[in-house]
């Protein structure tokens, strides 16, 4: 729990940076606690990777082939067939993509 004037405040499981949250604690208690950045630096950190969004284009010379937006990579798709929420050559998370 991080101290805030004698109360408790919950985090949710999200990945942000510490330098943020601890600032946001300070602003939000109106008061610095030593104690709320030694909570929060206590905390061990996640592994994780930035993610990337592309989106799948169109070629020009054929409806059935896509490429990414963001390594160039092209795919064949057979008529009818979903295109991959991921770039299957470097990962780009393509969903919501067009």
């Amino acid at each position: 729990m991080i101290i805030c004037m004698g109360r408790g405040l919950k985090m949710t499981d999200e990945y942000i940076k510490r330098s943020d949250a601890i600032k946001a604690v300070d602003n939000l208690c109106h008061v610095y606690f030593p104690a709320n950045k030694a909570k929060l630096e206590a905390i061990p950190a996640v592994d994780v990777a930035p993610v990337v969004h592309g989106k799948w284009i169109v070629s020009e010379d054929d409806n059935n082939v896509f490429g990414c937006s963001e390594c160039h990579h092209f795919i064949f798709l057979a008529k009818g067939s979903a295109k991959p929420n991921f770039c299957p050559n470097c990962g780009a998370d393509m969903r919501g993509g067009t």
